[in-house]
C-alpha cells in the first residue's frame, strides 16, 4: 500500500517540468538571442517573453532539459540517476570472469533488443553523465538501439546525443577508460506494432523494477536544487551551480579508478575562460550575468581581480555575449583536474586609479578622468 502511494506520488512529480526563469540567458542579458529550448521543442510548447514558459501543449519529452545551456528546465524525474542506478545494480550482480557487462537502452521508436533493455523516450535523454557514469562504474559495453532519427518527431534528440558522445570521447583517455565500448544499433519499430504509451504509463514502465526496493522517490530531483517554479522568478543576479555538472563531479570523485590511474591533467571537454586584460574596463557585467557563480571579483592593492572556477562553468558563453568590450573568449585548454578538484584561477588583474574630478575608481587604461566626467566636460550645462 505504502509502495503504491510512493509510486503514485513520484509519477505525479515526474510529469512536471519546472523552470527557473532567472537563469535564462535572455532574462539575465536582454540582448541574448538564445532560442535553443524553443527550437528543440516538437510541440511549440515553449514561449519566451523574455522568460521561458511552458504551456499545456508540452508532452514532457524533456529535450528542453538537456538542450538548455543554463539548465533553466528541471524534470521531476531524474533519468540520469535512474539509469545509473540500474547500471550499478547490473555491475553488482555475479558475473563469470569472462562475461561481458553489457547495458542496453532503447528509444521509444526502436524494437526492444534485449529482455533487460531499458526504455527512454528519446536518445537525446541520454546525457554524457550516463555514458561516462557507465564507463566509470565498470561497464564493458553500453548499447543503444534507436529508431530512424530522420523519421522521428524529436529530431533534435539525435544532435543532443551526438554532443554527449563527443563530450565523453574527449575525456575518455584522460579518465583512463580504455575497456569501455559504446555501440549504436538502428532497430526501427514496426509501425503496425507500435504502441504509444501515455506519459504516466511510460514512467510506470521504467519505475516498475524498483517497486520492491526503497521506492521510486529516490529518482525524484532534489527540490533544494530548484530555486523557483514558473510563477516564482528568481532575482536576475541569483546563481545556481549546474545540477548536471555537480552530479558528474560527484560521480568522478567517488571512483577508485579501477581501470587505471587517470591523467588528471589531460584534455577536458569543457573550455576555460580567457580575458584580454589590456582592454578590460572592469565593469563586472560578466560576473553579474553568470548563472552558475563561476565568476567572482575582488578589490585589493589598487587592483580588480577576477576569479574563474571551471568546475562551476557550464560554458553557456553568456559572459562572452554580454561583455561590452568583447574581451572575453573561451579556449579548449582546460583539464580534468580543474573540473574534479574545484579549483579557482585568476583570469584578470585590472590596475585601478581614481578619477581626478569625481574620485570614482576606474581602470588605469581609462586615463585620469572617468567616462562620465568626460561627457560632462563635453556637454554644456546651460544652452
Amino acid at each position: 500500500m505504502a509502495a503504491g502511494f510512493l509510486l503514485s506520488l513520484a509519477l505525479t512529480e515526474a510529469e512536471t517540468i519546472s523552470t527557473t526563469p532567472g537563469l535564462c540567458k535572455r532574462v539575465r542579458y536582454r540582448q541574448s538571442e538564445c532560442r535553443k529550448c524553443v527550437d528543440s521543442c516538437p510541440e511549440d510548447a515553449i514561449t519566451i517573453d523574455p522568460a521561458p514558459r511552458i504551456n499545456e501543449a508540452c508532452t514532457q519529452c524533456s529535450l528542453c532539459v538537456n538542450v538548455c545551456p543554463t539548465e533553466v528546465f528541471q524534470h521531476g524525474f531524474s533519468m540520469d540517476q535512474y539509469l545509473l542506478d540500474q547500471i550499478n545494480s547490473l555491475i553488482g550482480k555475479n558475473h563469470t570472469p569472462k562475461s561481458k557487462k553489457s547495458f542496453h537502452i532503447h528509444c521509444q521508436q526502436a524494437e526492444k533488443p534485449d529482455a533487460g533493455s531499458h526504455r527512454v523516450a528519446c536518445s537525446g535523454n541520454i546525457t554524457e553523465n550516463v555514458i561516462m557514469g557507465g564507463a566509470l562504474l565498470g561497464l564493458d559495453e553500453l548499447v543503444l538501439a534507436r529508431g530512424k532519427c530522420s523519421q522521428c518527431r524529436l529530431p533534435r534528440g539525435e544532435a543532443l546525443f551526438r554532443e554527449a558522445i563527443t563530450t565523453f570521447r574527449v575525456s575518455k583517455q584522460s579518465l583512463g577508460l580504455k575497456g569501455f565500448e559504446l555501440r549504436l544499433e538502428e532497430k526501427q519499430k514496426d509501425r503496425d506494432k507500435e504502441i504509444k504509451l501515455s506519459r504516466r504509463a511510460f514512467f510506470s514502465s521504467i519505475a516498475q523494477p524498483v517497486k520492491d526496493k526503497s521506492g521510486p522517490a529516490r529518482y525524484a530531483v532534489d527540490d533544494s536544487a530548484l530555486e523557483a517554479s514558473n510563477d516564482e522568478p528568481i532575482s536576475q543576479f541569483d546563481t545556481r551551480p549546474s545540477p548536471k555538472r555537480e552530479s558528474l563531479r560527484e560521480l568522478l570523485r567517488q571512483q577508485n579508478w579501477r581501470n587505471g590511474v587517470p591523467n588528471l591533467h589531460g584534455e577536458s571537454p569543457w573550455q576555460t575562460m580567457k580575458v584580454d586584460e589590456k582592454n578590460c574596463i572592469g565593469c563586472g557585467i560578466c560576473v553579474a550575468v553568470c548563472p552558475t557563480g563561476a565568476l567572482r571579483k575582488e578589490y585589493g592593492n589598487n587592483q580588480l581581480i577576477r576569479y574563474f572556477n571551471s568546475a562551476l562553468c557550464s560554458n553557456c558563453s553568456l559572459c562572452e555575449e554580454a561583455c561590452p568590450k568583447q574581451v572575453i573568449s573561451f579556449e579548449a585548454a582546460n583539464n580534468i583536474a580543474s573540473f574534479i578538484e574545484d579549483t579557482t584561477t585568476v583570469v584578470a588583474r585590472i590596475d585601478l586609479t581614481s578619477c581626478t574630478i569625481c574620485g570614482e575608481t576606474i581602470p588605469q587604461t581609462e586615463g585620469e578622468v572617468c567616462i562620465t566626467c568626460q561627457k560632462r566636460q563635453l556637454t554644456p550645462l546651460f544652452i
